[in-house]
């Protein structure tokens, strides 16, 4: 499973691992492309589901930005700024499997939600100057409009707040964060008096 938003790739990266890792030609490949953030999750939860569906079936997750060769440096507004301040050139790769090898993350269980309405939000474009990445103002509340699913998720799920040990989330900034901690009743300062 491979995911990428950097740009229109053809052969895309599953390809070229095929051909790096000298992988056999009959492998299932899963390209997830224009994902951006979410990437990487998305093709965690796809591969875990993946491997639930096929047992003693192993999976290498490939995620891979090279944003800074591709966003636009024309667009200076304020809103193009804060993107270039997000935005970093990254990889990784994991291997996710039906039983252990080792120590790791164990996915007990994958949730995914779109939600409705909310193709505005955040949106791409591509011309002559580059990549450009625009959002809405009330992209900045999709934490709080998705609580109500998520948590209503965890209760389907007999999963109860009081047993998380820790939480991992992407932060497009602060807000983000607090808002995670507000809507599962985290405390943040909790884990750092905790480690004092």
């Amino acid at each position: 499973m491979t995911s990428h938003t950097t740009s229109w790739t053809v052969p895309g990266l599953d390809v070229h691992l095929i051909e790096e890792l000298g992988l056999r030609p009959d492998v299932r490949r899963v390209p997830l492309s224009t994902l951006g953030c979410c990437g990487g999750a998305h093709a965690l939860a796809t591969a875990a589901d993946h491997v639930t569906a096929y047992p003693g079936s192993t999976v290498i997750v490939v995620v891979a930005e090279m944003l800074s060769t591709v966003y636009s440096h024309q667009d200076t507004s304020p809103q193009a700024m804060i993107y270039k301040m997000l935005f970093g050139d990254s990889g990784g790769a994991c291997l996710v499997t039906s039983q252990p090898r080792g120590p790791g993350l164990r996915i007990d269980s994958t949730w995914q939600y779109v939600l409705p309405d909310s193709r505005q939000r955040y949106s791409g474009r591509l011309n002559a100057s580059g990549l450009h990445f625009d959002s809405q103002k009330s992209a900045t509340d999709a934490v709080n409009d998705i609580m109500p699913a998520l948590l209503s998720y965890l209760k389907q799920q007999e999963l109860e707040l009081d047993a998380l040990q820790s939480t991992v989330l992407h932060p497009g900034g602060p807000r983000i964060i607090e808002d995670v901690e507000w809507g599962l009743g985290l405390d943040q300062t909790e884990g750092i008096e905790d480690s004092a």
